[in-house]
């Protein structure tokens, strides 16, 4: 009889617990005035900080894409994600990655086809719908319009829209599977939806190791990794080249910095205004200018920098190291070489 009493008891307040939560978020629903409100106040802070820098960074981008909108559109030049897609991969198991990128991406549309379409029951929000639709819309966009990727830069475009749509590709990936079957003469039941899921979860785990780069770093074939392998060139800084740069930047006159395409991000930490890019084809610097070496660029490498990203080139054979590099003093430091047109710093180390 107790028992049955604090039953009843737990059972009322599971009732109310779940009527006051449902309330709550029946009240919490946000609707246009405050998301008006919202994109309004978000404006005017971007208007107001860092002199409108961001705001004016985002109206050049909305700019460059209605001008070039028709005249670039699919063009794999100026669209970044296309030129990823068509770019010939540079081995077969490269190519494996990117076919399972492009499955996640069909598994997404047609999780979100089936979720808008109330084929199967899936419990999301308006609110989340209208997230999904639009980082969907984004990621096509990235493949499709000029500038869209490349300003944000592709692949973190896809990991932001993923935060949204990530739940689609297992819907849409349990939905395909089950077609499968479908199509193949077998009956829905519940043992074909275990059959997708243990499908779906090959496939994910395959997912996971190519495009973590693990399956490379066995292989030995082309590995991209800088979490599995420390040699590869990244913004990733020794002791000797951070001492070296803040020496550098501590030099009291107002002559420009030149690096290459990582060595100036680690310079503009402590000094972002005098702060300049090399690249191997530069036939020249202003009188005065310093440049800062790496000690990859001291063997024979150095960084680019495109619209599409970083690359290395090498440095001994470039229009750079022949015009500039050889013309000019060398000083070392620590390892770390500084090339200084005319004028020297005193060397108090």
């Amino acid at each position: 009889m107790e028992n049955k009493s604090i039953q009843d008891i737990k059972d009322r307040l599971y009732r109310r617990v779940s009527n006051s939560r449902n309330n709550s978020l029946e009240e919490s629903n946000i609707t246009p005035k405050f998301v008006l409100l919202f994109a309004m106040f978000t404006l005017a802070w971007y208007i107001l900080v860092s002199s409108s820098s961001a705001f004016f960074a985002i109206v050049r981008i909305f700019f460059h894409i209605a001008n070039t909108l028709f005249t670039q559109f699919l063009n794999p030049e100026t669209v970044q994600g296309l030129k990823l897609i068509l770019t010939k991969s540079v081995s077969p198991l490269h190519l494996v990655t990117k076919i399972l990128y492009i499955l996640s991406q069909f598994f997404i549309v047609v999780g979100i086809l089936i979720s808008s379409r109330k084929v199967i029951n899936v419990k999301f929000g308006k609110e989340y719908k209208a997230f999904a639709i639009f980082n969907l819309f984004l990621c096509l966009a990235g493949i499709a319009i000029p500038v869209v990727a490349s300003s944000l830069n592709t692949t973190r475009l896809y990991h932001i829209t993923l935060f949204f749509l990530a739940p689609f590709c297992v819907i849409g990936g349990i939905a395909t599977f089950n077609g499968i079957n479908k199509v193949s003469g077998k009956r829905l039941s519940e043992e074909s939806m275990k059959v997708s899921l243990k499908l779906l979860s090959i496939f994910f785990a395959l997912f996971l190791l190519f495009t973590s780069g693990f399956i490379y770093e066995v292989t030995k074939d082309n590995p991209y990794s800088i979490s599995l392998d420390n040699t590869i060139d990244t913004p990733r800084f020794n002791d000797k080249e951070v001492h070296a740069a803040k020496w550098l930047t501590d030099v009291t006159d107002s002559y420009p910095i030149h690096a290459d395409g990582y060595g100036h991000l680690l310079l503009r930490e402590f000094d972002y205004y005098r702060v300049r890019i090399f690249l191997s084809e530069s036939k020249g610097l202003p009188s005065g200018a310093y440049v800062y070496l790496r000690s990859l660029n001291l063997k024979g490498i150095t960084t680019n920098r495109d619209k599409y990203g970083y690359f290395n080139v090498e440095l001994s054979n470039s229009t750079f190291y022949n015009n500039v590099i050889t013309m000019k003093n060398m000083i070392h430091l620590r390892s770390v070489t500084f090339i200084v047109f005319e004028k020297l710093p005193d060397l108090t180390v």
